[in-house]
């Protein structure tokens, strides 16, 4: 009878130690990301795939749009291809930036004056620092309308970003946005306004998340991103983002 409540003791302390160490695993692995910080994530995506300094945003989004200062007007209805391949270092940061754009110069009402361009580009772009690497490749297919370096774009804008930490707390993003550009009103200062509707799914740390919602810009000072029933703040400036009450 000893021998049996033995044998039964040290069964339910191995059935005792496996579910502590089930849990603990769970519990290393659980983390996904938070709504605030998938906010931040997204809205940064978006601002700076038109924002970004030093690439195809100086290249076609502002530099493009300024077209009537140009002493020879391209004709209407004619194109041209880009290829962009730069590289820069910097302060312990690299960036290469790839791809390719198309623009279509577009002239509205039969009076043959340009007042707008169709764009079409795949653009990747690669950061890296001693702490992490980010990886984001951009699709878009719209077209804007507008003069003197203000246009309003409708279009669709689909991108994918992977991050991965180096040092401190691990940080592995893999993720999938589709933006719908509708009424964007954007000008060589930036944004100016829009309510932009998103899809985005991807992983976390090994953890699925599926998310919709929009971002709201007002003249490219801070922005709205609404996620899951929550909406936040954030400041381009300085990326900090608070909760919208």
């Amino acid at each position: 009878m000893k021998s049996i409540n033995v044998l039964v003791t040290l069964i339910a302390l191995i059935v005792v130690l496996f579910t502590a160490s089930c849990k603990k695993g769970e519990q290393a692995n659980d983390k996904t990301i938070s709504k605030k910080e998938f906010a931040l994530q997204i809205g940064k995506s978006l601002y700076q795939s038109f924002n970004q300094t030093g690439t195809k945003a100086i290249a076609s989004k502002k530099g493009t749009s300024l077209y009537t200062e140009r002493s020879v007007q391209p004709a209407c209805g004619s194109s041209t291809d880009s290829v962009i391949n730069s590289y820069v270092s910097s302060n312990g940061l690299t960036q290469t930036v790839k791809g390719f754009l198309k623009l279509t110069y577009l002239c509205t009402g039969g009076n043959n004056v340009l007042n707008g361009y169709a764009l079409r580009d795949s653009i990747h772009t690669i950061k890296e620092t001693a702490a992490a690497r980010e990886e984001m490749t951009v699709k878009e297919d719209y077209v804007a309308l507008g003069s003197f370096g203000a246009v309003t774009i409708n279009g669709k804008q689909n991108s994918h970003v992977k991050y991965d930490s180096k040092t401190g707390e691990a940080k592995n993003i893999d993720q999938y946005n589709e933006f719908i550009l509708q009424d964007l009103f954007f000008a060589p200062t930036g944004f100016q306004s829009a309510r932009i509707p998103y899809k985005a799914k991807g992983t976390y740390n090994g953890n699925s998340f599926d998310f919709e919602g929009y971002i709201q810009f007002y003249f490219d000072v801070k922005f709205v991103v609404s996620v899951g029933g929550e909406t936040y703040w954030v400041n381009p400036a300085d990326w900090s983002i608070t909760e919208k009450i």
